[in-house]
């Protein structure tokens, strides 16, 4: 398969509840986290604020802090995965227990537009996005990803 163009309209949903060692709070942690993925080759080309959204299943640990971005790349879908993977790992994201909380959340929201399930690629878009209660929000700065608006508890910071 062909490795797409170099475009936008790939969306990264940043989250984070916990204080980082290394990086310090969720906030300096997606920061952190930002950075790397440009050094990375997926260029920043819109963000939204950063917002504040309930855990679910609502649960006694902290709020998440989250924010959404959209990239340009040439990377194919599973490489992006692959890429968010990997730095999740390298900011110390353990995968243990589902749901629970952490240090860095990297998902891939959309990617171009693609419709996609099987094994051998990510399913796209996130399977959660339409999710009641999810703690994905519509970011103000892209008409496309307006539609995964979430109906669980969130506040602007």
């Amino acid at each position: 398969m062909p490795k797409p163009e170099r475009s936008s309209g790939i969306y990264i949903g940043l989250g984070a509840n916990l204080p980082s060692a290394e990086h310090g709070t969720p906030r300096e942690t997606l920061e952190a986290a930002m950075r790397v993925l440009e050094s990375h080759g997926l260029e920043i080309v819109a963000r939204s604020g950063f917002y504040e959204s309930e855990p679910v299943p609502v649960s006694d640990q902290p709020w998440y802090l989250n924010a959404v971005v959209e990239i340009a790349s040439d990377k194919s879908a599973p490489e992006v995965l692959a890429m968010l993977h990997s730095v999740e790992n390298a900011f110390g994201r353990v995968r243990e227990v589902r749901n629970e909380a952490r240090v860095l959340d990297l998902d891939l929201l959309d990617y171009r537009g693609i419709v996609r399930e099987g094994p051998d690629s990510p399913v796209l878009p996130h399977p959660r996005l339409a999710d009641p209660g999810h703690r994905l929000v519509r970011p103000r700065f892209s008409r496309r990803i307006r539609r995964y608006q979430c109906a669980g508890s969130q506040r602007q910071i």
